[in-house]
């Protein structure tokens, strides 16, 4: 379209075309800036949502770009700052950084016309001063609060504050919080949990709740005593958030979003779902208005069991097969899981770490059951998981869950006869074709396992055009494939002298190009990237390949 003709739409005819631009292609969005009459229609949408980031310590060509942004954006003359609805300071420096201190974040608020949402994704204590200019400016607008390094990051030699950024904590606006709250070390009850259930009775708009509970050895409870004695509590209690310490006058507002972001390796969750907590979180909570449910590490038998058709409209849910821990999963467990997901309406979103080694297929009956509804499904092993997706399966997926837009499956090897009659590895073509037949696709994640050094097929440059064969087949499939990204994890177990062994992972990034004017993948419209982890020292290395693509 020419420019003459864009200065011939409505306004508002413009304005549908850039937002429809924003959700087909984005990139297409920031051409539109170098037209002037559909400049402005493109800037309400790119800065409608903004991150403002502090300097890099070693790279200061990303700051220079925001520092223009702040520019303009308290440039009176300048109507980008009524184009804000979203707002998140990421990496906040503090005091020590003139250009972005307490002073230009209280001028950035004051500029501000129409926030909606304002982010806090920072370790460092949110300013009173900005926290005060905020409440009077946007007292409706929400506060999402994110901190989930506390306790990681104490240098040598510098104080460090653990205490609660209480300021932010107990603000009546605050939306959301994705947090790491802090449990003195192993042989101690005490942690910052009971706080938190205090804290969550006088939070009215509190919606999403992420959190995970670390044990530091620095800390202790008494020392931030003070902070936290308006509270009633002296951090003595079990590993959750004590609601069975609640009266009935004790209510907690509807969630819509809970996750307790925790690692299925880790030998000991750092959540108790005993009867006795699920039971009072229960009743002192409206759990209909959840939507996303994310239970990190475990697969609670008495969670499943207690709020069973407590959580209808629950539309993704996220939680480990575990293999080892309290309970030890079992039939039993597993079919008091596919009774929860049976009491669930039209779930479209399924994420299964899965570290057992069999355990999926039961619970598989239950799932396709929300097949029609099914967008993401995400089902990846841990280690030494045997249970792995293998053609048939994945036909019978494909058959199942039609409308899938998201999949991370791990597949089954092929198997082969070496001319010495010996059975090898093979690479799963056969699976691969019939991944390429899921036609609304658009992120795919293959994991494969090269368990055998000695007959696990060829390296890096075998991987690399399995992989990106596997991507253009999916538009020979369908020209019209709606496919952005195919990523290949290969992992190979590496045996040492001393019986020790040392998982290698290679990482292959299929993407297609974004570009207005971007051949079709079937001509070489997709760029490739690789990285490979070292088994033995754990790190991460850029791989050149040389192949066909963009």
């Amino acid at each position: 379209m020419s420019e003459s003709l864009f200065e011939q739409l409505p306004t508002k005819a413009l304005s549908q075309i850039v937002e429809a631009l924003e959700n087909t292609s984005p990139s297409s969005v920031f051409n539109l800036l170098f037209i002037k009459a559909s400049k402005a229609a493109a800037e309400r949408v790119i800065y409608k949502s903004i991150t403002l980031r502090g300097p890099h310590p070693t790279n200061r060509s990303p700051w220079s770009r925001t520092k223009c942004l702040i520019d303009r954006i308290v440039d009176s003359d300048d109507v980008v700052s009524s184009y804000i609805y979203e707002l998140e300071i990421d990496n906040w420096s503090g005091p020590y950084f003139p250009e972005f201190d307490e002073a230009v974040l209280e001028k950035i608020l004051r500029s501000l016309k129409a926030l909606h949402s304002f982010s806090w994704k920072t370790e460092r204590f949110i300013p009173k001063s900005v926290k005060a200019i905020f409440h009077a400016r946007f007292p409706s607008a929400r506060l999402c609060y994110t901190n989930t390094s506390r306790g990681r990051d104490a240098n040598a030699g510098r104080e460090y504050n653990m205490v609660m950024d209480l300021e932010i904590l107990t603000s009546p606006q605050l939306h959301s919080l994705s947090y790491t709250f802090l449990k003195e070390d192993s042989g101690s009850s005490r942690s910052e949990l009971p706080i938190m259930a205090r804290i969550m009775t006088a939070s009215k708009n509190l919606r999403i709740l992420r959190f995970v509970c670390e044990p530091d050895r620095r800390f202790h409870f008494e020392d931030y005593y003070g902070f936290y004695e308006r509270f009633g509590s002296d951090g003595h209690g079990s590993k959750n958030l004590p609601f069975s310490a609640f009266t009935l006058d004790d209510q907690l507002e509807p969630l819509e979003e809970l996750a307790f972001s925790s690692d299925p390796l880790r030998a000991e969750s750092f959540y108790d779902f005993s009867d006795s907590h699920c039971n009072a979180w229960r009743y002192c909570m409206d759990w209909s208005k959840l939507r996303t449910l994310d239970l990190g590490g475990q697969g609670p038998s008495p969670f499943f069991e207690i709020f069973r058709g407590y959580v209808p409209n629950l539309k993704s849910l996220s939680f480990t097969l575990t293999r080892g821990g309290l309970p030890n999963i079992g039939v039993e467990n597993v079919r008091i899981i596919g009774n929860f997901l049976d009491s669930i309406n039209g779930l479209e979103q399924l994420c299964v770490t899965n570290a057992t080694n069999g355990f999926f297929p039961i619970l598989w009956s239950h799932v396709k059951r929300h097949g029609p509804t099914l967008r993401t499904l995400k089902t990846s092993n841990v280690l030494n998981a045997t249970w792995k997706w293998t053609e048939p399966a994945l036909l019978e997926l494909l058959q199942s869950c039609p409308e899938l837009t998201e999949l991370t499956v791990d597949v089954e090897l092929g198997r082969g006869i070496q001319p010495n009659g010996e059975k090898e590895s093979v690479w799963p073509k056969r699976s691969f074709s019939t991944l390429s037949q899921f036609t609304l696709l658009r992120t795919l994640h293959i994991a494969i396992v090269l368990d055998n050094p000695e007959t696990s097929p060829g390296g890096l440059a075998a991987a690399s055009t399995l992989a990106t064969d596997s991507f253009v087949d999916f538009f020979r499939h369908n020209p019209l494939s709606r496919l952005r990204s195919l990523q290949l994890t290969a992992t190979k177990a590496e045996y040492a002298p001393i019986q020790e062994i040392y998982y290698s992972i290679v990482v292959i990034n299929v993407k297609r190009q974004e570009r207005d004017d971007a051949p079709s993948p079937i001509n070489g419209g997709f760029e490739v990237e690789a990285k490979r982890r070292d088994g033995r020292s754990g790190l991460w290395e850029k791989l050149m390949l040389e192949m066909r693509g963009g």
